[in-house]
């Protein structure tokens, strides 16, 4: 070690420095001197403070022989330059005896992922060198008996002989998740040093076996994302927003934040795509069938969550509702290994609401006939007279059945020339709820290809997924059939479907026979690659093809009709084809010198996605075998082809700024252009900035507060777009008007639009980061406010016009703010006992702030100032009349009449006061449980707001709640008295109840999302056979909710959709 230049260090005689480390990078440990003698630190080169310590003792020295013993043995040099020490490597190799011999081996993690930038020292030579992009690294003319100590941040060093060296050398982890690597799609870098936060997971920490899709993982586990059910169908769109709403008609624009894999977009997004009815739902905007399942979730190697002005600065008005970005796996090293992972398990109903029991039903339907004076006969109720005491419990006999689930992956991974390879294929079948042997089966296959050049100049990495999925299941979604008279018979005497004009009551096992089809197919290639031009000078480019194709068809056949009804079958038949194009290239250069970094970036991209439908219905087949077919069709009407094309092109530039790397900086600028847009506002600017100071960094910061490991502080402010808006709505729309020929009659609905403009929004967000214990304890706390403008509304159009409504910008002004915390702790991983938890919540807040009075005149009920979009009015429920047993209501206008509009008011609304979740793990040697919990608090729809036409009395079953209810004059009840009228005061105010306050309750629980209990063998035995690692697991998803919901399910909230399932699966994985 050589002493450069030693200028005075007399002005710090006076310090006395103590410090005790082991196994700490020299940064650290120099910023524990700088701290104790209040001096700068400062290393010249970027792997200078990467050298790891093994360990160093000092007790009460001076700060020069505090400074020698600290560097004592390296490759380095240092000053003291004014107040501040600076470090530099030697300038000159030192000399190494040279022997003949040639070494090459790869450093990995304990799941044998590579370590790129691994520190290899050469002890004795006194020499560091530096693994490349895949951890590999080669010597040659080393001493025989030279001494390495290889190190990599987050890890554990290891001491090695050369002599006994192997191909592969394992580190085992040390958890600072301030140090981890953030991978984006347009670069990576260090947490620490990003000015924005955002949250990434490892796959394996997000996906547990058996989830359905690359969403379902995510609820609970990040800040600010809500993810709410539809229906427990695995195939139902959900309903995800980051940082709340941004939008007001939810069928003209979505909220639905953009899904980006391997740093392309997933074209089929979040939002439903069918055509046909399903027991989703119908295909609008908010229900309906998705096409997440393309994507096999123990494919994805790691998730980051972009939120706010970090989405749009890397994706523009495309990012506007924020970005969830997905890597899939790839070999790690160039050793082969095969997995193999085999699951199995049963997925079933964890509550419906009770029902009325066959007793109580039929005392409800008598009671309701002495209560209207109304003698009991065959023909006003059969259901007393003539069908029986046979009884069904319908809600079991549709969902009461386990569904079977198997799951079978296998995976190949190592190199072949100089190229690693990954191969990887996944079968999975289930069944259904419903018992009738319907299900769905999934397939998808993976090649993943990548190579870095001799010179580590040029890399490449090739993706290519395909996988498809054959569901067959019913028509509708058979929970409806709840409610069901419970001694309805399904069958006659004779064994054939019973029907019934009564009440137009259906047959459930008639309804069970209409099936519908769903099949996707998906498939994509993604091409990335990245040359080092100068030393400082990258060039990244990415081109990605795909391709979904959806068919769907429906059967009516005519058996499941009552023959004087519909004699003949029906069936319905579509088809979707959406093919997607992205291309992007950008530019990054860096500069590094003493104290300040930066990383400039600027480049180009460009998307475009056609999409193509067609829908045929097929009337009059002459035998349900022919259904499959269209052109068995007695008569055959042809929806004319619709095709879409969406073009979306950006030009950007981005600076990150690092000073002292304590002050970041960050800017960007983007030009975004959509074919969504009217051609007058195709093209806008929207910029971004971001500052960062990490406080702890500061001397004063170290020196009186030295407890706290991190403390960063930054902002951030951006304008984006929405382009989640439709294709081409400007064009205007033409909708069904009947059938002439077998051909469909469109008219006109909405004009031609060249003014379309934009949605924007406008974001804020602050963000305070902090590490304790040695970073095990970090702390994470994000205030944000987005506000979104120019918003797109349907608004009437006079009958004069010929049109229906036409589709405008509105000059509203909406606001989300929020507060965020999450908190999370990981104990040391290398200890045989080790406890982990997580927990984050969210408290947001959604309210209009401007409303024009003819748009609020527009949607009476629905907007008010002040008030979220997501807001309820409602009549007021004032309780059952002790006197007659009928309804009462609050006349709020005072007018003397009820209902009318003034009645109803605005009550509440339907958004979260807050949510969030909790994650905790146990470890014990090679044993982990896990437990994983959501929570959200809000107000929802309970049972009352689904049942307004079902009238207690009539021939419909009816909840368990109903029960209590009026019987005589003075009685106190929360129901009123039962009727078999249809019409009349019972019904209208059973209606009318059904619109008032009584029909949204607090809808909060606490769901137990997972429970998991594993082992991991790694037995010598084992290994003899080839088997390197074995684990196995139990798994239980949805295992219970407490809540006081009156209904199914909290998240569903419908009470004839079927609720989230619980799942209970074991499973063996064998690494080979």
């Amino acid at each position: 070690m050589a002493i450069l230049g030693l200028l005075s260090a007399t002005g710090y005689a006076q310090s006395k420095i103590t410090l005790h480390y082991k196994n700490q990078r020299l940064d650290t440990i120099f910023n524990a001197i700088a701290r104790q003698a209040n001096i700068d630190f400062i290393c010249d080169g970027r792997n200078v403070g990467a050298i790891l310590i093994p360990r160093i003792s000092l007790i009460g020295v001076g700060l020069e022989e505090a400074v020698q013993k600290a560097l004592r043995g390296l490759p380095v040099t240092y000053a003291f330059i004014g107040n501040s020490i600076v470090i530099r490597l030697n300038q000159q190799s030192p000399a190494i005896s040279v022997v003949h011999r040639s070494i090459r081996c790869t450093v990995t993690g304990a799941q044998k992922e590579p370590l790129p930038g691994a520190s290899i020292e050469l002890i004795k030579a006194a020499w560091v060198l530096t693994a490349d992009g895949y951890g590999n690294f080669e010597l040659q003319g080393v001493a025989a008996d030279e001494m390495l100590l290889i190190s990599a941040q987050n890890h554990l060093p290891m001491r090695v002989p050369v002599s006994m060296l192997p191909d592969t050398i394992a580190l085992k982890p040390i958890y600072k998740p301030l140090d981890a690597v953030v991978v984006l799609s347009l670069g990576r870098h260090a947490r620490s040093e990003s000015v924005l936060y955002e949250p990434v997971f490892a796959g394996s920490e997000v996906f547990a076996p058996g989830d359905q899709n690359i969403l379902q993982g995510l609820n609970g586990r990040v800040a600010g994302l809500s993810l709410q059910l539809n229906s427990g169908m695995p195939e139902a769109s959900p309903n995800v927003d980051i940082r709340g709403g941004k939008t007001m008609d939810r069928l003209v624009s979505s909220s639905d934040p953009l899904l980006v894999i391997d740093g392309a977009p997933f074209d089929p997004g979040i939002a439903p795509l069918n055509l046909l009815f399903s027991p989703a739902g119908g295909g609008d905007n908010s229900k309906g069938m998705a096409a997440l399942n393309c994507i096999n979730p123990m494919d994805i190697d790691s998730v980051t969550v972009l939120k706010g002005p970090a989405a749009t600065a890397l994706y523009g008005s495309r990012g506007g509702n924020g970005v969830i970005e997905y890597f899939t796996k790839r070999a790690r090293s160039d050793k082969p290994v095969f997995s193999l992972s085999i699951l199995s398990g049963i997925r079933q109903v964890v509550h419906l609401m009770p029902m009325f029991s066959l007793q109580q039903y039929r005392n409800s339907r008598t009671e309701a006939f002495s209560n209207d004076g109304i003698s009991i006969t065959d023909k006003n109720a059969p259901d007393l007279n003539s069908w029986g005491n046979s009884y069904t419990d319908f809600g079991k006999r549709y969902t009461g059945h386990n569904s079977g689930l198997i799951n079978l992956q296998l995976n190949y991974a190592g190199a072949l020339h100089g190229i690693r390879y990954y191969l990887g294929a996944g079968m999975k079948k289930e069944g259904a709820v419903s018992g009738l042997g319907l299900g769905s089966r999934q397939f998808n296959l993976r090649v993943n290809l990548s190579r870095v050049s001799a010179s580590g100049k040029i890399e490449w990495l090739f993706n290519n997924y395909l996988s498809g999925q054959s569901l067959n299941t019913t028509q509708y979604d058979l929970t409806r059939y709840i409610i069901m008279p419970p001694n309805y018979p399904l069958y006659d005497s004779s064994g054939r479907l019973f029907f019934t004009g009564f009440n137009r009551l259906p047959n459930p096992d008639a309804m069970a026979m209409k099936r519908y089809d769903f099949a996707n197919s998906y498939g994509s290639s993604n091409l990335r690659v990245n040359v080092k031009l100068l030393p400082h000078l990258e060039l990244h480019s990415t081109i990605s093809l795909s391709k979904l194709v959806i068919r769907e068809h429906s059967t009516n056949p005519a058996a499941s009709n009552a023959p004087s009804t519909q004699p003949m079958g029906e069936a319905a038949f579509a088809r979707t084809v959406m093919k997607g194009l992205f291309l992007q290239t950008y530019a990054s250069y860096e500069i590094i010198t003493t104290g300040f970094e930066a990383r400039l970036m600027a480049g180009t991209s460009w998307q475009q996605r056609n999409t193509g439908t067609c829908t045929r219905y097929g009337y009059e087949y002459n035998s349900d075998e022919h259904l499959n077919n269209p052109d068995s069709a007695g008569r055959l009407d042809k929806q004319a082809p619709v095709n879409s094309r969406y073009k979306y092109g950006s030009v950007f530039s981005s600076g990150m700024f690092s000073f002292k790397k304590k002050y970041l900086l960050q800017f960007t600028g983007r030009a975004d252009a959509s074919s969504r847009v009217g051609p007058k506002k195709q093209l806008a600017l929207f910029p971004s900035a971001a500052a960062g100071w990490i406080v702890s960094q500061e001397n004063f910061f170290r020196k009186w507060v030295s407890f706290v490991n991190f403390l960063k502080l930054s902002f951030t402010a951006g304008r984006s777009g929405n382009d989640v808006i439709g294709d081409r709505r400007f064009d205007g729309s033409w909708v069904e008007d009947g059938t002439m020929e077998g051909m469909i009659i469109y008219q006109p609905q909405t004009p031609y639009n060249p003014a379309f403009g934009w949605e924007l929004n406008k974001e804020l967000e602050a963000t305070l980061e902090i590490g304790l214990l040695n970073e095990r304890l970090q702390v994470i706390a994000s205030a944000y406010r987005n506000r979104s403008t120019n918003l797109l509304m349907r608004t009437r159009l006079s009958d004069q016009t010929g049109y229906r409504s036409m589709v405008s910008n509105v000059d509203v002004e909406l606001e989300n703010r929020g507060i965020e915390l999450t908190t999370s702790y990981r104990g040391d991983r290398n200890k045989k006992l080790n406890w982990e938890i997580s927990f984050n919540i969210t408290l947001p807040d959604n309210r209009l702030l401007k409303l024009p009075a003819e748009v609020a005149a527009e949607y009476p009920g629905l907007f008010e100032v002040g008030r979220s979009v997501q807001a309820y009015s409602a009549y007021k429920w004032l309780g059952v009349d002790p006197d007659n047993g009928n309804g009462r209501f609050a006349d709020e206008d005072k007018n003397g009449q009820f209902p009318s509009a003034g009645d109803l008011r605005f009550r509440g609304d339907l958004d979260p006061r807050f949510y969030g979740g909790c994650r905790t793990g146990l470890h014990y040697k090679g044993f982990s449980l896990m437990l994983d919990l959501y929570f959200r608090t809000q107000t929802g729809r309970n049972y009352l707001w689904y049942t307004g036409n079902l009238v207690a009395g009539r021939a419909n079953n009816q909840p368990l709640e109903e029960w209590d209810r009026w019987r005589e004059a003075g009685d106190l009840s929360g129901n009123m008295k039962f009727t078999t009228a249809g019409a009349g005061a019972i019904p209208d105010a059973k209606r009318w109840k059904s619109m008032s306050d009584a029909a949204y309750s607090d809808a909060s629980y606490l769901r137990c999302k997972a429970v998991m209990l594993s082992y991991d063998w790694n037995m010598k035995q084992f290994k003899m056979a080839g088997i390197q690692s074995a684990r196995i697991y139990l798994n239980a998803a949805n295992l219970f909710t407490i809540t006081g919901f009156k209904g199914h399910d909290p998240e569903t909230q419908g009470l004839f959709s079927l609720p989230p399932l619980r799942q209970l699966t074991a499973g063996i994985e064998l690494r080979l």
